[in-house]
């Protein structure tokens, strides 16, 4: 009897082992599938974050040659004023 209830012990307990590592397995699956997703996620924003700094620097840029023009204007127009005055 003690014999039969010792065996039975080590079964369940084998069982539960198996149990216990089966559900480990799987949520080492389910984590990293988690991750890969949060990855890919984290990967489309920073790109799309990378996509809009392009942009705002392609902006700066003409309106920095724009800034330029309108100070070279401005300065022709500033020469052309002073030489009438003087004439």
């Amino acid at each position: 009897m003690i014999k039969k209830i010792k065996l039975k012990t080590k079964i369940l307990q084998n069982q539960q082992r198996e149990l216990t590592i089966r559900h480990t397995h799987e949520s080492e699956r389910e984590a990293q599938l988690r991750i890969e997703a949060q990855k890919s996620d984290y990967e489309a924003t920073i790109k799309r974050h990378l996509s809009f700094i392009d942009q705002l620097i392609d902006d700066k840029k003409v309106l920095s040659e724009k800034c330029e023009k309108l100070v070279k204007e401005l300065k022709d127009s500033e020469k052309n004023y002073t030489d009438r005055i003087r004439t």
